[in-house]
């Protein structure tokens, strides 16, 4: 049985997640780093960030492509699990998938143009606030095709 505050955790660490794809996607002006501790790793397949200004970097160079170009993107995640490795740090595994187009709302529906798996490490950095030390993102299937 879970006790009160892992079950608190829970919620908090499933809504930080949520709202990094919302940052992601650009639905909100939050930036995306403030979700990651300052030592923080991000790991993309060959790329490899270090620290939260670099992740920063990332992103917002990111945002500034992605306007120019006119692309939307929407990230499903699901599949959520977490297993606490102690009081204070959480592995979450997930799957997203990604959707994205280029153009004016609303954009023609495709197949998600990637779907990966997310493994995070979290800590609690103070009494009920949580950030992501460490995240890696492995490609599972890249410019999937509808289903024949």
């Amino acid at each position: 049985m879970q006790n009160t505050q892992e079950i608190l955790a829970r919620g908090r660490i499933q809504s930080l997640l949520a709202d990094y794809w919302r940052r992601v996607d650009g639905t909100t002006d939050a930036p995306v780093d403030a979700l990651f501790a300052e030592d923080a790793q991000l790991v993309m397949g060959t790329m490899q960030l270090h620290g939260r200004d670099a992740i920063a970097a990332f992103y917002e160079q990111r945002a500034l492509r992605e306007a120019a170009a006119r692309r939307t993107t929407r990230h499903l995640a699901t599949n959520l699990s977490l297993a606490f490795v102690d009081a204070h740090r959480v592995r979450a595994y997930a799957t997203v998938q990604v959707f994205s187009g280029q153009g004016e709302l609303p954009l023609p529906s495709r197949p998600a143009a990637t779907v990966a798996d997310i493994e995070d490490l979290l800590h609690e950095v103070s009494p009920g606030t949580w950030r992501i030390t460490h995240r890696r993102y492995r490609l599972v299937f890249s410019d999937l095709a509808p289903a024949a």
